[in-house]
């Protein structure tokens, strides 16, 4: 009968829409596993990128750190400081004999360092200003010698009145 027939032709169109169905979600399955393929290489490609990028960054960090610090007598710096999530922070830290400046050093060497950074800066600048040397008697050993005119202010116990002598220049250690 027809009625039959239009069901069989029917249940054959729906057959026949749920292969085309299928068929198609395979070809997309395909060709997202072939997307995911790809975007795994790609993420290879930038993961080799960054690690690059950030060995280029290091290795420039440390050329710079050391062309700066080539140019003081006992002074180095500390330029940067590496962060948990591995990049570097950028920080301007003296350092003395590997310590801070604001840390482990004494008054002294505080001194040293900072006529050390003005020797610096005054050679490479083409310039000479007289420097004043306060806490002048924390300085037991001079690393190095101030390379202009010093006025160094010294406190002493007992002195009531000021007093101003001329010195010889110091011998550096």
């Amino acid at each position: 009968s027809l009625n039959e027939i239009q069901s069989g032709i029917a249940a054959v169109n729906e057959s026949l829409a749920k292969f085309e169905t299928l068929d198609k979600a395979t070809k997309r399955k395909e060709q997202l596993i072939q997307e995911q393929k790809e975007k795994t290489i790609r993420a290879g490609e930038i993961e080799k990128q960054l690690f690059l990028l950030d060995e280029f960054t290091r290795t420039k960090v440390s050329l710079l750190t050391d062309r700066i610090n080539s140019q003081f007598e006992i002074t180095s710096f500390k330029l940067f400081e590496p962060l948990q999530n591995g990049s570097l922070k950028e920080v301007c830290v003296p350092l003395f004999k590997g310590l801070e400046f604001t840390g482990a050093i004494s008054n002294g060497e505080r001194v040293n360092v900072g006529v050390d950074v003005i020797n610096t800066i005054s050679r490479l600048q083409g310039i000479s200003v007289p420097i004043f040397v306060d806490n002048a008697e924390s300085v037991t050993v001079w690393h190095v010698l101030p390379q202009s005119q010093a006025v160094s202010l010294i406190a002493k116990m007992g002195q009531e009145t000021l007093k101003i002598t001329q010195n010889k220049e110091t011998e550096v250690a």
